[in-house]
C-alpha cells in the first residue's frame, strides 16, 4: 500500500471532524484529490495537497495542504467551494481547447494563430498539450478546470504558454462556454 492510500483516512477524519468549521458539507469535503505530496525525511512529516474538484475538473487555486505526523492530519481551513455542486455553470465545454488558444492569444496580443492538433491528451480527455514553435518554448497546456468567481463557479479552459522569447510564462483562463 503506497504512503498515499496509507494516509488517506486520516486526511479524511480531519476533514469530517472539521468539516463544520470550515462551512463545508460533506460532499464539499469528499471532491478532492492529492495533487502533489513529499515526506520531509528529517521530521517525518508528510504534506499532502489536497486539491478539490467536481464531476474530476479541479477548481482553480482550491489547494489545501494537509500535514500527516505520526498519522495525524493537521491543517488551516481549505480553500475550497462550499456547496460547489450547486454553483458551477456547467460541466461540458462548448469551445474547443484549440479554441481557447486562440482567445488566449488574442488576450495577449500574440499575431498567430495556432493551427494542428493536440500532442497529446491526458487520460481525462481534460488536459491536452500543443506543439506551437513558433510561439512556446514548451508544450502549450489547455486544461479544463472551475473558477470561482463572485457571481458563481465557472468552467473555464486555463491555458499556460511559455513564450520562445523567454519574456513571459503566461496562465489565461478562458471561458468554456
Amino acid at each position: 500500500q503506497s504512503a498515499t492510500a496509507q494516509q488517506l483516512p486520516a486526511i479524511q477524519k480531519y476533514l469530517n471532524e472539521n468539516k463544520e468549521q470550515f462551512g463545508l458539507s460533506d460532499k464539499d469535503i469528499t471532491g478532492w484529490f492529492i495533487s502533489n505530496q513529499y515526506t520531509e525525511e528529517r521530521t517525518g512529516i508528510t504534506y499532502n495537497y489536497l486539491q478539490q474538484h467536481y464531476k474530476n475538473i479541479p477548481v482553480f487555486n482550491a489547494i489545501a495542504p494537509v500535514l500527516i505526523r505520526n498519522g495525524k492530519a493537521y491543517g488551516l481551513k481549505p480553500p475550497f467551494v462550499a456547496d460547489l455542486e450547486n454553483k458551477v455553470n456547467s460541466d461540458q465545454p462548448t469551445i474547443s481547447p484549440q479554441q481557447a488558444i486562440q482567445f488566449a492569444f488574442q488576450h495577449l496580443e500574440l499575431n498567430t494563430t495556432p493551427t494542428g492538433p493536440s500532442v497529446k491528451v491526458e487520460k481525462s480527455g481534460k488536459k491536452f498539450f500543443f506543439n506551437l514553435p513558433a510561439v512556446a518554448s514548451s508544450p502549450v497546456t489547455v486544461e479544463l478546470m472551475y473558477v470561482p468567481t463572485l457571481k458563481g463557479v465557472k468552467l473555464a479552459w486555463n491555458v499556460n504558454v511559455d513564450l520562445k522569447n523567454g519574456s513571459h510564462w503566461w496562465n489565461v483562463r478562458v471561458d468554456a462556454l
